[in-house]
């Protein structure tokens, strides 16, 4: 006890920490220490562990007065102004002539009202609007007439069955039971007897003589063309002679 007193009158909250901890550990049923370490961690901010051990002091002795101070002061931290207004009214039951219960107790009163006064003040948030969801639009795409679809149906025949409206349209006509073009043309039999006939023949090639031997050159030349040849023994012959006739 007298470390931990120490530690809290230098302001060694962490050093008075451990010590009021090891100190509840050692003898849990004594309500100061508990009270004392409620204490050091108010003033280290923490609040719901000052507020812990300040309701564990009150437990373990209900008479004893500073407890309920302690239990006061850290549920107004924690913002739980009616379980502090509580805390302390209990305080002033141990203490009628406590001044700092009393004034607590004014003080939390009229914060409690004051924050009940702006409730009522308040206008209730309106419900959020909701609105019919739109209907989805159609993805399909409308379809479309084919060029197919836009052609021409039969929808009558003539009285030969061949054509049909779009037939006359396009300029066919029958000849001979046959459709044919607008623009055919049907000779007379006088007309196709001065023409004659003119059907497309087939032309016939002659056979390819076979070529007539030459009687000079060689055996291969066939065609009678100039060739080489050997002509030494005649050009010496020819030479002797002129030379006889020149002597």
């Amino acid at each position: 006890k007298s470390r931990g007193r120490a530690a809290v009158s230098g302001k060694a909250w962490k050093d008075a920490e451990l010590l009021y901890e090891k100190g509840v550990s050692l003898m849990p049923s004594e309500a100061p220490l508990h009270t004392n370490l409620s204490l050091v961690k108010f003033q280290m901010g923490d609040w719901e562990g000052s507020r812990s051990a300040a309701q564990t002091a009150t437990e373990k002795d209900s008479t004893y007065v500073k407890g309920y101070w302690r239990l006061g002061q850290a549920l107004l931290k924690l913002h739980r102004l009616q379980e502090a207004l509580a805390a302390n009214q209990s305080g002033i039951k141990l203490d009628p002539s406590n001044k700092a219960f009393k004034k607590e107790c004014t003080m939390l009163e009229k914060k409690i009202q004051e924050e009940k006064d702006l409730m009522e003040l308040e206008p209730a948030a309106p419900e959020p609007k909701t609105e019919p969801a739109a209907p989805l639009k159609s993805t399909k795409k409308p379809k479309t007439k084919t060029k197919e679809s836009t052609k021409a149906t039969v929808e009558s025949k003539d009285e030969e069955g061949i054509f049909t409206k779009s037939d006359h349209v396009k300029g066919y006509k029958v000849v001979n039971g046959k459709k044919t073009s607008y623009f055919h043309n049907e000779l007379s039999e006088d007309a196709k007897r001065l023409i004659g006939d003119i059907a497309p023949k087939r032309l016939e090639t002659p056979a390819p003589t076979a070529a007539t031997e030459s009687k000079e050159g060689s055996a291969w030349n066939k065609a009678g063309t100039w060739e080489e040849r050997d002509v030494s023994a005649w050009a010496k012959e020819s030479l002797q002679k002129a030379l006889v006739e020149t002597t």
